[in-house]
């Protein structure tokens, strides 16, 4: 698996599996990488809204639910503070907080 931008697997064994176990092993995306999630039709996209990515099928990812969270954060992360995530959207989800950032930084606001 290619690890996502900014995130080395941090979360293993155990907490992993209580993680993907508590999100039916299903990505728990619902929109914060960027995509809608909610119209059918298509391989990453549900009716309810949510990722479709699942394991087996998937590789999936225990991160924290805050794609801002640092490295340090992550790493003492409660594990309900942790979602799983297939690599695209939490991917996705930490490109779009690093925009948001850079975007505020521009404004002279952060």
């Amino acid at each position: 698996m290619i690890a996502p931008v900014g995130y080395p697997q941090l979360v293993k064994g155990r907490t992993w599996l209580v993680v993907l176990g508590n999100a039916n092993y299903r990505c728990q995306c619902t929109g914060e990488c960027g995509q809608t999630h909610t119209s059918t039709g298509s391989t990453t996209t549900s009716i309810s809204g949510r990722c479709v990515h699942e394991a087996p099928g998937r590789q999936l990812v225990a991160a924290p639910a805050d794609p801002a969270a640092t490295t340090v954060t992550a790493s003492r992360a409660h594990i309900d503070e942790l979602h799983a995530w297939c690599p695209s959207c939490l991917d996705g989800a930490i490109r779009k907080t690093l925009a948001a950032g850079r975007q505020l930084v521009e404004l002279g606001v952060a």
